[in-house]
């Protein structure tokens, strides 16, 4: 095995525990009470991972938009967190509605990736020639959300 595929296998494992902990820590805000539910939305994430990657294994290129796309349920789950947080009038403390917003721009710039990864010219290993659109959009909403985590929402 080519120390290539093994990096690649490395990435990927990286990815999932890191998204899986996010997506916990999301599920264990909404339903608390419910650890069955978890568990099996748990366990349904982690099937789903494997199958993928058995699936597209031999494609670089489909592995990593099927990375971006699988960081989709997560950042979506965040999104709906911090608009909540905003209607619900909670952590004044921070400004929800910014960091609701750059994290939503997160979203619509994961898709970009998935999209360029697949039609854009390669110049290395997982980026073409495309990605600096969607990692330009990155800057500014990870800027959006600092600002949003630095200042206090007025409600």
């Amino acid at each position: 095995m080519p120390i290539t595929e093994i990096s690649q296998l490395i990435n990927i494992i990286g990815f999932a525990a890191i998204l899986g902990i996010n997506l916990l820590i999301m599920l264990t805000i909404w339903i608390p009470e419910k650890k069955r539910i978890r568990a099996i939305f748990m366990i349904a994430w982690l099937c789903l991972w494997i199958f993928m990657i058995i699936i597209f294994i031999e494609t670089p290129d489909t592995i990593h938009s099927i990375l971006f796309l699988m960081s989709l349920p997560t950042l979506i789950l965040m999104a709906i967190t911090w608009f909540f947080c905003y209607f619900q009038k909670r952590l004044s403390i921070i400004n929800p509605l910014l960091v609701a917003i750059g994290t939503t721009g997160l979203i619509f710039s994961t898709l970009l990736k998935a999209v360029f990864t697949t039609i854009g010219n390669p110049i290395g290993y997982v980026f073409t020639d495309l990605h600096w659109i969607a990692l330009f959009i990155d800057i500014i909403c990870y800027t959006i959300m600092l600002v949003g985590f630095t200042r206090q929402m007025s409600y």
